[in-house]
């Protein structure tokens, strides 16, 4: 299986993807999102496989911000069936995630869950995104990606990298509106 590598930005976007990246994780909304990408700053990105990350309020309710999840993917002009990743990186709240994913799959799209080890069993039934700093860009057994650093220093710009499989990479699509 090959791997595609992924970079995610939140406030210091650059303005080329760094060398060897095929896809992007940006962030279309949430709560607690320090930077909601805008249209342009997707389009920048139009030709690379693309992920769309929430990040929610844990104290909020999570059918709501499935909901407004979906409306914001929605909004971007993403196509039915792709992936909408909520981040859940330090976070055990089964209930949460299972409320959040019914409204992702009733609009249509996947859920996919991204979040640390520890905390991975909540996930067993969804797409999983593992967040494990270690240096080490490759999968680990029952993970479809894997961000492996943070905080990486290029030009433009700080990001942190991810490795992809292709069954995650088939449900990421090309550019907002495809």
């Amino acid at each position: 299986m090959s791997l595609i590598k992924c970079f995610d930005a939140s406030e210091q976007i650059p303005s080329l993807a760094p060398d060897g990246c095929e896809a992007v994780l940006g962030y279309i909304g949430g709560p607690e999102a320090l930077h909601t990408w805008t249209l342009e700053q997707w389009q920048q990105f139009g030709d690379l496989i693309q992920f769309p990350c929430w990040i929610p309020d844990f104290g909020g309710d999570p059918a709501t911000q499935g909901t407004e999840a979906a409306a914001a993917a929605s909004k971007l002009g993403w196509r039915r069936g792709r992936a909408v990743i909520l981040d859940m990186e330090a976070v055990d709240d089964p209930s949460f995630l299972k409320a959040w994913a019914a409204e992702i799959k009733n609009a249509k799209f996947t859920p996919v869950w991204y979040g640390s080890g520890e905390y991975s069993a909540q996930a067993t039934g969804y797409i999983r995104w593992l967040a494990d700093p270690d240096g080490v860009a490759a999968l680990q057994p029952g993970f479809d990606a894997v961000q492996y650093a943070w905080n990486v220093q290029v030009p433009g710009g700080v990001v942190d990298l991810s490795v992809v499989d292709s069954r995650l990479a088939d449900i990421g699509g090309r550019g907002p509106r495809r």
